[in-house]
């Protein structure tokens, strides 16, 4: 799961509150189930997040129930925010997301719920020396281990 990516990458911020000025931006591109789970325990933990929506006025009850640590927008205003991106949106979605996003995204962190496809990284510009994108999830194939 995405958590674990922050966790393992900040052990100490993913149990307490981050100090003042220090804190990780997150936006997330997709508030369903797990965009907002992620949103809630990430806020719980002093992380600043930027949950999104194509319509955003629908997610003003989320932000009130994260409290002051979340605000609510578009998906380009959340890809502007960010220093990490969570994009959990369905896979048929994500062309548009990279494309229409491309500048917003381009050199952010991406953590990728999408079990399996590419995800966005083929819609994006890879200008960094390492892909920007690892899948949030682990990925799992029929007939188990080899």
């Amino acid at each position: 799961m995405a958590f674990g990516l922050l966790s393992a990458t900040h052990p100490a911020r993913a149990q307490t509150a981050p100090a003042s000025g220090t804190s990780l931006k997150i936006g997330i591109i997709g508030t369903g189930k797990i965009g907002g789970a992620l949103a809630r325990h990430w806020a719980s933990a002093g992380y600043e997040v930027f949950v999104s929506s194509r319509h955003p006025e629908e997610l003003q009850s989320l932000v009130a129930e994260i409290g002051p640590h979340a605000r609510a927008g578009t998906p380009r205003e959340a890809a502007a925010f960010g220093t990490v991106i969570l994009v959990s949106v369905p896979y048929s979605a994500m062309p548009e997301i990279g494309n229409d996003l491309r500048t917003e995204l381009a050199g952010k962190v991406i953590l990728d719920t999408e079990p399996g496809g590419p995800g966005v990284l083929p819609y994006l510009p890879l200008t960094a020396p390492n892909p920007p994108t690892r899948p949030a999830a682990p990925t799992t194939t029929t007939g188990g281990p080899r």
